[in-house]
């Protein structure tokens, strides 16, 4: 086994201890209820109904987490078009986050305990979605379905309805604009990449099974 996979199982083992399992689990949880309020409640307020699944990124991020982990551990794989849900999710907003505290920080702004607390939270979110993705097996439906999602969701927050979350710092607009967009497309080729690659494995167990 090469150094690669052994440091990615030896990571995956890490992420299933059960110290670890419950710390991410209560973590997510508490960071996912508090979020809605604390962080979007005056987005929430003053938007129609139909706009709300696209606004609490993170805390949404967060506590789809907690279920496809929970089903991980239960019985392995999971629920697969929840795990790749939730990876897609979890990366996505985890790295967005922590780019743009970063960018702040470049800025000349203060981030204070508060951006240093989200930057690690959400650098957290993101390897819980790596993590996922190791358990995420999806054919092309689901695969679409996905990427379809975020793709309708970075047009929602930067596009005509400008529903993203809100910047301290409003000049780095154009910067986090670009960053989603990138992200996006970049998960969307590892998803379509692990859906042609879990098709070959099919096929090839088909194969091998008629023989």
């Amino acid at each position: 086994m090469s150094l690669g996979h052994r440091v990615w199982h030896g990571f995956i083992r890490l992420m299933e201890h059960p110290l670890i399992g419950a710390a991410m689990v209560i973590g997510n949880t508490i960071g996912g209820l508090v979020g809605y309020p604390f962080w979007y409640g005056w987005q929430l307020a003053n938007a129609p109904l139909y706009f709300w699944p696209f606004i609490p990124d993170s805390p949404t991020s967060a506590l789809l987490f907690v279920p496809a982990y929970l089903l991980i551990r239960y019985r392995k794989p999971g629920w697969p078009l929840l795990n790749g849900l939730a990876a897609f999710a979890n990366i996505k907003y985890g790295v967005w986050t922590v780019v743009y505290w970063y960018l702040f920080w470049r800025m000349g702004g203060n981030p204070g305990w508060m951006g240093i607390m989200l930057s690690f939270t959400h650098a957290v979110m993101a390897l819980e979605g790596l993590y996922l993705l190791h358990y995420t097996r999806l054919g092309w439906a689901g695969t679409l379905a996905i990427i379809g999602w975020f793709v309708l969701h970075d047009w929602a927050d930067y596009g005509p309805w400008n529903l993203h979350p809100g910047l301290p710092d409003i000049r780095l607009l154009p910067a986090m604009r670009v960053e989603a967009i990138l992200s996006t497309v970049v998960l969307s080729l590892v998803l379509l990449y692990l859906a042609a690659r879990r098709g070959r494995e099919m096929r090839s167990q088909e194969a091998m099974a008629s023989r």
